[in-house]
């Protein structure tokens, strides 16, 4: 059994992650963000997708795809040129390991140390802006939240990894 990842339609990933699961009998994984968002009339806890448009299943390979691309509302299955993509079971623990029992992280802004900008130093992020959104570990670990691929996406580093940059420096949007 493999991870592929699979691609939606726009705005339908809990939906179609709930058809896979229940009609076809399969394992999904939908990775969501909560945060909270300020409002004149106060804050509040706003949910989306992790990666847009796209979930995870655990199937068999071998049987074929034919049942996940008749799905409703899947769009297609993420390949390589004309190989499926597999994702590393290693990389959907890891992720899972990060959430909370729902599949959800949640980013709660009220945190100390929220809104400081940081500049990733070494690492395959290296030369990455983004705002710090919360420390773990003992402040041996901070989420930074980074603009990739158009995206807003969390990532956990070591503390050490990561300088905080001077105040008034604008992120790139």
């Amino acid at each position: 059994m493999n991870w592929i990842c699979i691609r939606t339609v726009n705005k339908k990933e809990k939906k179609v992650s709930k058809i896979i699961r229940d009609e076809l009998g399969l394992e999904t994984f939908s990775p969501e963000i909560s945060r909270l968002r300020k409002y004149r009339t106060g804050k509040r806890r706003f949910t989306e997708a992790m990666f847009p448009c796209y979930l995870f299943v655990k199937l068999d390979v071998r049987e074929g795809f034919e049942r996940i691309r008749s799905t409703r509302g899947v769009h297609s299955i993420l390949k390589y040129g004309m190989k499926v993509s597999v994702v590393s079971e290693k990389i959907i623990y890891k992720l899972k390991e990060s959430l909370s029992s729902e599949d959800v992280l949640f980013l709660d802004e009220d945190k100390p140390g929220i809104s400081n900008v940081g500049r990733i130093e070494y690492g395959p992020f290296e030369g990455f802006v983004g705002e710090i959104i919360k420390t773990s570990n003992a402040g041996e670990r901070v989420c930074v939240l980074l603009n990739f691929l158009g995206h807003c996406v969390p990532v956990e580093v070591p503390a050490v990894e990561v300088s905080v940059c001077e105040p008034g420096l604008e992120l790139a949007s």
